[in-house]
């Protein structure tokens, strides 16, 4: 399900080999015999709103979603506990890579637009099922995913020491600490949610969690996310811009320089990802108005700032950089919009 393992344990029912992915959570490929699946594991512990409570979530839409929209996720095979771990386990997909590590192997063309195309029609199926939504939901969506996640990260000394910079150098450009725009970023917000309707979505659609197999052309959607406040298409497709224009896989897997106000990062052209998000920007333009793209560039801001409170508990250099780097982003969505 995922490649590269870096670690092998042994489990009372097999041989655990530790996965990529997961920040507070674990996974890892069982294997007892000739039984194989994916175990998803959780402390019952330790930092339980950031770790077990999405775990369980995560698991609650895997159940359901995998009765909805057979053959789009993993199906869930078995739920537990092993003393202070809980876990589930999940349908292996054979033969199957992540879709970032796909597309970072830079596979020909018809390939990206062949992963692009089913991509598109997966999600389709899920935001098929529509419901009106209401005007504030969006307000409600920022504070729960820009601004709490702030004040959240305030508690860290060395970050509240960092947002004392009105402004901050983003790999060598200077822009506003997006702290400081939040009132900007609430106005374009109401002003571009012309039509609030929702849907079902995934919930965190990054490219990293979609799995694809090359041979049968086949995606399947893994670790979905419940906790979005909004479900929308705008939303979701945000999640993709996440890893495809913002890069998030790419850097995340390296180390930020940050030096007082500062913040820098050598991020790597990866010529597959480049042309899938070049490819992934005209399918949105056929079917988004100016408003609504602006509406998903605005939550793709949101999906970095979200993620603040799980990175101050893993790494506080990278909270820091993609703080930087949503205020960048924020940045260039005020500049386009108001000049």
């Amino acid at each position: 399900m995922a490649s590269r393992p870096d670690q092998v344990a042994s489990t009372t029912n097999g041989t655990l080999t530790r996965l990529k992915g997961g920040s507070l959570s674990g996974t890892y490929l069982l294997e007892a015999g000739a039984y194989r699946c994916v175990r998803k594991t959780i402390s019952l512990e330790e930092t339980r709103e950031y770790g077990f409570i999405r775990w369980q979530s995560q698991l609650k839409r895997l159940q359901r979603f995998g009765q909805l929209f057979p053959g789009v996720f993993p199906q869930v095979l078995d739920v537990g506990r092993e003393g202070p771990i809980a876990y589930f386990d999940l349908e292996y997909i054979e033969h199957a890579m992540s879709g970032s590590d796909f597309l970072a192997g830079n596979p020909p063309e018809p390939e990206v637009q062949a992963y692009a195309q089913a991509l598109f029609e997966t999600m389709d199926k899920l935001h098929a099922v529509k419901r009106p939504s209401c005007r504030g939901a969006l307000d409600l969506y920022l504070y729960e995913e820009m601004e709490r996640p702030l004040r959240i990260c305030c508690e860290d000394p060395s970050f509240r020491a960092f947002l004392d910079h009105p402004t901050l150098v983003f790999n060598g450009v200077e822009i506003p600490s997006i702290a400081t725009v939040l009132p900007d970023l609430y106005r374009l917000g109401e002003a571009s949610w012309k039509d609030p309707w929702e849907c079902y979505t995934h919930g965190n659609l990054t490219l990293e969690n979609t799995l694809w197999v090359p041979a049968t052309r086949k995606i399947w959607f893994i670790d979905p996310y419940e906790e979005n406040v909004t479900d929308s298409v705008h939303n979701e497709y945000s999640q993709i811009l996440q890893s495809s224009h913002a890069r998030y896989e790419i850097c995340n897997a390296l180390p930020p320089r940050v030096e007082g106000n500062r913040v820098s990062l050598d991020i790597p052209d990866v010529p597959g990802i480049r042309r899938f998000n070049d490819l992934f920007m005209v399918l949105l333009g056929a079917r988004l108005s100016e408003e609504e793209h602006r509406l998903v560039r605005l939550y793709e801001i949101s999906q970095f700032t979200r993620m603040l409170p799980f990175k101050l508990h893993t790494s506080r250099e990278r909270m820091i950089f993609f703080y930087a780097l949503a205020s960048f982003l924020a940045h260039q969505l005020l500049e386009d919009v108001h000049g």
